[in-house]
């Protein structure tokens, strides 16, 4: 009746932590390091995928129907292949079984991909924060299924180009 779950999740195989990443990555002093996650809508109606550029802060999205891995991987490759000049070195995603595909978005982009500490955000920060601020445009409470990408494209333009704090605004 009350049964294990183990089986029902999806397990990260390969996983690199992020003991294992190169000490120039947390010195935010090259551009193409970047930090992954997922920002869920109300009642699990829909995701939006962010990766964030350490130094540069720079935004890059996209809508996502469900948190099913292979899905994940193929919206962060889309999003990240529109930045043709953009030379990306590292990601580095949290623990949730929505980056079990790891391997595919190393593969096709040719980057190190690194987990975080389990619990610890700040591993992250600068993604945690960028998420922050895109909950700006898309609340709490707000359903994913009925925002389009380019209401998505549109707040991450408006995110890109506000001046910032450790940019010297």
């Amino acid at each position: 009746k009350r049964g294990s779950l183990k089986g029902k999740r999806e397990m990260i195989t390969g996983r690199v932590p992020i003991e294992q990443r190169p000490q120039i990555v947390a010195e935010r002093s090259r551009l193409g390091d970047l930090e992954g996650d997922t920002v869920v809508g109300a009642g699990q109606s829909g995701n939006i995928v962010t990766l964030v550029d350490r130094k540069s802060l720079y935004l890059f999205a996209g809508h996502c129907a469900t948190r099913h891995s292979e899905l994940v991987a193929k919206t962060m490759i889309n999003a990240l292949r529109q930045a043709e000049s953009f030379q990306f070195q590292t990601i580095t995603f949290d623990n949730g079984s929505e980056f079990a595909a790891h391997d595919l978005i190393s593969k096709e982009l040719d980057v190190k991909v690194y987990f975080a500490r389990p619990y610890c955000s700040n591993d992250r920060a600068r993604n945690e924060n960028t998420n922050g601020l895109l909950r700006q445009y898309f609340p709490k409470k707000a359903r994913f299924d009925k925002i389009t990408p380019e209401q998505v494209q549109r707040a991450v333009d408006e995110i890109n180009n506000r001046p910032r704090k450790p940019l010297n605004y």
